[in-house]
């Protein structure tokens, strides 16, 4: 890369990754910004920066067809399509009803999204028609504080992470008339920070605590936990993905980002040394395509790319995208 990447005025909150090695993160400036990172050392911010928001954007996620939800601190989330990068435009007016802060999106099967927040619930959209996007069921309540984070598994089904220190699953193929699975996942001491499903229903869930503990969510009525939490972190845990070969990346408040071996969910073993650099509590990582993970850090307000196709010898690729003036902290 030839020089750092600049753009948003103030800390970055959020990036992910679509299709084609499209980057979008969005941060403090209440604005998302889309990056081609298909070569990872000669990205490049493509189109004009996606307006809308009036608060800090502190959620991204891409979705099926190009479409791209975006939540934010201003208790929205919008819809934005971006098949051709040069010219997004939004979807629709900004869906409405939390009373808070939108800290999470997912997408689920069949056009369904799910967002969380600060507002403790957990609100379903049918998005099949983006054009007439629309409310489904009532609000998911049973946290007792904010949802900080929430993923789709196997089957529709939901896992959402509070700081009640608890893990839910929800039962979503009747969007309708959800239902709770079983009783809630206990056993963290601390507010859940991340979770994260495998492509095989491996849960995985991450905690201020400083543990990840993997569940088996075969019978979603009798989840069970896997071999012993992973406890290897210098800090709480503040972020988790899984990627392809078996890799799950962890992301903690030490600065570090840490590279485990799943395959056997009885005996998870940590792979390599950890990757450092940044200078603050590493609050997301995400996988990209060809073995890319990106990270993004706390004081240093950078988000790094890495080359773990070869987890024991993983390496920074080009330079940190820079530019931001605060904090990183969420992807």
């Amino acid at each position: 890369m030839d020089r750092p990447l600049t753009g948003h005025n103030g800390p970055v909150f959020t990036v992910a990754f679509g299709s084609g090695g499209l980057l979008a993160t969005g941060g403090f400036d209440s604005t998302v910004r889309l990056w081609d990172a298909s070569d990872p050392q000669r990205v490049r911010q493509v189109g004009a920066p996606l307006t809308g928001h009036t608060f800090p954007v502190t959620a991204v996620m891409f979705g099926p067809g190009g479409l791209l939800a975006t939540g934010s601190a201003d208790k929205t989330v919008r819809l934005w399509i971006t098949s051709n990068p040069q010219h997004v435009r939004p979807v629709d007016a900004p869906l409405t009803g939390h009373t808070n802060s939108v800290n999470t999106v997912a997408f689920g099967p069949d056009g369904l999204l799910a967002t969380g927040g600060v507002d403790s619930t957990v609100r379903l959209w049918d998005i099949s028609d983006p054009q007439r996007v629309r409310e489904v069921g009532p609000p998911l309540t049973g946290h007792t504080d904010e949802v900080r984070a929430l993923t789709f598994g196997p089957g529709g089904m939901l896992a959402t992470a509070s700081s009640d220190k608890t893990v839910r699953l929800w039962g979503t193929s009747d969007p309708q008339h959800v239902r709770s699975l079983g009783t809630s996942l206990t056993g963290h001491t601390d507010q859940v920070n991340a979770v994260g499903f495998s492509s095989g229903g491996l849960l995985a869930t991450g905690s201020a605590d400083g543990t990840v503990r993997l569940w088996n969510t075969s019978d979603p009525q009798r989840v069970h936990p896997l071999g012993q939490p992973l406890v290897n972190h210098g800090g709480p845990v503040t972020a988790l993905a899984f990627g392809s070969s078996g890799l799950l990346a962890t992301g903690n408040a030490d600065g570090t980002v840490r590279l485990w071996n799943r395959s056997d969910p009885w005996r998870v073993r940590e792979v390599g040394p950890p990757l450092t650099g940044h200078t603050g509590t590493v609050h997301a990582v995400a996988f990209g395509p060809g073995g890319l993970l990106a990270s993004v850090g706390g004081t240093d307000s950078m988000v790094r790319l890495w080359d773990v196709s070869d987890p024991q010898r993983a390496r920074l690729v080009g330079e940190p995208l820079t530019g931001h003036t605060n904090s990183v902290n969420t992807v």
